[in-house]
């Protein structure tokens, strides 16, 4: 969705956000139908170095919230998601 300030078209991020979860959520919902969902409940996923190089940071959000979604649908916890290289596990 657009919206004008000054008469320059301005795209809301909470726009952007919300298209980025359904569309992750239909992924989601078509990998459980299709079985493609690995059971991963007690496991705990430290995602590092998720690159943002040559990604827009719509699409890098987009895919943090694919990789959110489909590690709370097959049981994980995914404690961070991070483009950092140098996190420190708990």
């Amino acid at each position: 969705m657009s919206r004008e300030i000054l008469g320059r078209p301005v795209i809301l991020e909470l726009d952007c956000a919300w298209d980025a979860v359904s569309r992750s959520e239909k992924i989601v919902e078509r990998a459980r139908a299709n079985g493609l969902i690995v059971p991963l409940v007690g496991y705990r996923v430290y995602v590092i170095g998720a690159s943002p190089a040559g990604l827009s940071p719509q699409t890098w959000n987009a895919l943090r919230t694919f990789w959110t979604l489909y590690f709370r649908e097959a049981g994980a916890e995914l404690v961070s998601y991070s483009a950092e290289c140098s996190v420190e596990r708990e």
